[in-house]
């Protein structure tokens, strides 16, 4: 049986400010961090999860070298699966190129609350 608190976090689904905490660390660079709030890892050795940072690293880099700095984000939708347990966060990247992008983040409801997919 859930407690209280936990049935409304998860039926809430991730909140905007839980996303962008989560989401602001890895545009910032705090790989670390970042790969804390993924699900995968949880109780993972260290190079499981260097492995990770290093990917998220590479992928940002890309990210940067095609688009440019990103200014800001915003947490365009947030659909949830009928059980809520699974929820698609859909982020629109603000580039200093003035462009756009929007990018998908999966997340999963685990005993800790919401993480990355």
């Amino acid at each position: 049986a859930k407690s209280q608190t936990e049935q409304s976090s998860m039926e809430e689904g991730p909140t905007n400010e839980e996303i962008h905490k989560i989401y602001t660390h890895y545009i910032k660079g705090h790989y670390s961090e970042y790969v804390s709030h993924i699900a995968s890892c949880q109780g993972k050795p260290r190079f499981y999860k260097e492995q990770l940072i290093n990917l998220y690293k590479q992928q940002l880099a890309e990210q940067l070298k095609k688009h440019g700095n990103i200014d800001s984000i915003k947490i365009e939708r947030v659909y949830k699966s009928s059980t809520n347990q699974y929820a698609n966060v859909y982020i629109r990247h603000f580039y200093d190129k003035s462009s756009s992008e929007e990018v998908l983040l999966q997340m999963v409801y685990t005993e800790k609350g919401w993480k990355i997919k």
